[in-house]
């Protein structure tokens, strides 16, 4: 299904989704800005070698609505930093001036996905992706990490965290069960898998990402999958012993002392101050966790955990943007909630067959689905993988100018 030059393709993805993790956790460093950064440099490399992906770049570079935001985040940056000097706060104007950096490698990375989704057999690439991350699943179940050091994280491959393993393979594993073109036993045999995977590791998220993914795309073989699926879980369940107190305690939204749970709680409570302090303005571009977050739930978090639990990403993206971008960043979830309720409708008629669409199309419709997860139930920063693949596929589906410029002129593409 994949030949030499699929193969380039998705060695080139493989390395865009993985690098990043693997830099950070072979480093052993907190921060994630600077893996991002090298990647990003290796992808922009990789996009101004050749003229079709370079004008690609730059199309959307000095795309009006692109230009528009980077504007509106400055103009806000500035009023953000008024409103701290006046409230006494921190604004901390160079890591507000270095983001502007890795927004634009976010661009770079999102031109890339962009031309990924447009290359030629991009579903045998995904495919391959689907048995890589699969691959990496059953090296978990069977008891290899390769990261002992960060055992108490659940690791995965080269992933630190489960959770992050759940992020990445959402929008593969979406794209595998909603695409027609691929057979249903591989569909059967990688949830399983992924089924077994987080069973083996207690993940909710990645249950989070296998229950969502199978409602929504299992029109035909719903049935069985679900069936299958369930199968699964209780023979797991009395064969390994498995503790499901683990799953009952996410469903919790109680303050514990258990750090996931209270990590989201404390992310939505700084969403909260944050609108109260600012009137609505928030604090400001990549200025969450500069000063000390306040609230009942950052309190016991620091008392139980002995630090600011997920201080500057809230655990969850979307109480990052609303925390720094008050008002505007309610208003760009409302936005988001609307363009997901349409991928899921345009979805479920093309699973119905009721409408064909390409499977680029398709795959953009997975990849709006998919940030759900890591914008609601479990993520952070803006400079991730995530945001790529969320910010090409909206460009794809509402973009005018994007499908017609790469039809025509993306060399190698369709």
């Amino acid at each position: 299904m994949i030949n030499r030059k699929d193969g380039v393709n998705l060695i080139l993805i493989l390395i865009f989704c993985l690098a990043p993790e693997a830099l950070q956790i072979i480093t052993q460093s907190d921060s994630t800005s600077w893996a991002f950064s090298a990647t990003s440099v290796f992808i922009f490399f990789y996009m101004v070698r050749l003229n079709s992906t370079r004008q690609l770049l730059l199309k959307m570079l000095i795309n009006p609505y692109v230009l528009f935001i980077v504007v509106t985040i400055f103009v806000h940056g500035i009023v953000a930093g008024i409103i701290a000097s006046n409230l006494g706060r921190q604004f901390d104007i160079t890591r507000f001036a270095l983001s502007y950096i890795l927004l634009f490698f976010l661009l770079v990375n999102s031109s890339y996905i962009i031309s990924f989704i447009y290359s030629r057999n991009f579903e045998g690439v995904i495919y391959g992706a689907n048995v890589t991350f699969a691959i990496a699943g059953i090296m978990g179940i069977l008891g290899y990490t390769f990261l002992g050091a960060y055992e108490d994280r659940k690791p995965i491959m080269l992933f630190s965290e489960i959770s992050h393993y759940a992020s990445f393979i959402a929008p593969f594993y979406c794209f595998l069960m909603v695409y027609r073109g691929y057979r249903l036993m591989p569909k059967i045999i990688m949830s399983l898998i992924y089924v077994t995977t987080t069973l083996k590791y207690q993940s909710a998220t990645l249950l989070f990402v296998i229950v969502t993914v199978l409602i929504i795309s299992q029109a035909r073989f719903r049935i069985v999958s679900l069936a299958l699926a369930s199968v699964a879980i209780f023979a797991m369940i009395i064969f390994w012993d498995i503790d499901i107190s683990y799953y009952t305690s996410r469903m919790s939204i109680e303050i514990s002392d258990e750090s996931t749970n209270m990590s989201l709680l404390s992310g939505l409570e700084q969403a909260l101050i944050s609108l109260q302090d600012t009137y609505g303005t928030g604090y400001g571009f990549q200025q969450m966790g500069v000063n000390p977050p306040k609230g009942m739930a950052a309190v016991v978090g620091y008392l139980t955990a002995g630090d600011y639990v997920n201080r500057f990403d809230g655990s969850v993206a979307v109480a990052k943007m609303i925390v720094e971008f008050g008002l505007i960043g309610v208003m760009f979830m409302i936005a988001y909630v609307g363009i997901l309720i349409n991928s899921i409708y345009i979805l479920s008629k093309y699973i119905r067959k009721t409408i064909n669409i390409g499977a680029e199309i398709v795959f953009a419709h997975c990849c709006v689905f998919s940030f759900g997860v890591y914008y609601f139930v479990r993520g952070g920063g803006y400079f991730v993988p995530a945001f790529s693949f969320a910010i090409a596929a909206i460009a794809i589906l509402y973009g005018k100018n994007v499908r017609p410029f790469i039809s025509s002129r993306v060399g190698g593409h369709r």
